[in-house]
């Protein structure tokens, strides 16, 4: 910030020129940016096109397991029913209908359709991209006011849990093998800590 209180006139006239100079500067790299989008989409005709540039410069900033359902979602259930249609002309109905598919699909391991929790971990990459899509195009958010997919099947989580007969072993070997560990296996063991749990203990 610059004032005019007790500062020579010379002073504030080269302030000022300097400040002029940031500013076309500035403009000048916004410019450029801008430039460089434009080129960037000039080559975007569909939506499999754009996905290739979402994951290379937005999915390729998340954590690696994220990148990789972000992408298989997007290459298994998403760019076989939507990858061919036009970026720029991509609408509700097409999202609407991707979810009408979407939620018909049986899964050929369990026989039946697939659950709520699997059919929104597809969604939520398809409508990141899509809202992406419309900024980064300036055309309209093809996911506006859509209800997410749903499915008649509840949710089912798998247990993961260890028999009485495998919790002794592992304490068993855990001790035999990795002393130094055996304590804080054993306390997580018979206590269901967490591991964050057990190491913020005083």
């Amino acid at each position: 910030v610059v004032t005019l209180d007790r500062m020579p006139i010379e002073r504030v006239v080269a302030a000022r020129a300097e400040m002029v100079v940031a500013l076309k500067r500035d403009l000048v790299q916004e410019q450029e940016v801008e430039t460089k989008a434009k080129d960037a989409f000039s080559e975007i005709h569909t939506v499999a096109d754009y996905a290739e540039l979402w994951i290379e410069r937005r999915v390729s900033r998340l954590k690696p397991s994220v990148q990789e359902h972000y992408m298989k979602a997007l290459a298994d259930r998403v760019l076989p029913r939507l990858g061919e249609v036009p970026i720029r002309e991509i609408t509700r109905d097409h999202v609407i209908q991707w979810i009408l598919w979407i939620e018909r699909q049986v899964s050929p391991r369990l026989g039946r359709v697939y659950a709520t929790d699997s059919l929104r971990s597809w969604w939520r990459p398809l409508r990141t991209m899509l809202k992406d899509a419309a900024a980064d195009l300036g055309t309209p958010d093809p996911t506006f006011r859509v209800t997410p997919p749903r499915s008649r099947v509840s949710d089912v989580r798998e247990k993961s849990t260890l028999t009485c007969e495998q919790l002794g072993l592992l304490l068993e070997i855990t001790r035999e093998r990795f002393p130094e560990w055996y304590a804080e296996v054993y306390v997580m063991a018979f206590t269901g800590m967490r591991p964050g749990e057990l190491y913020a203990l005083r």
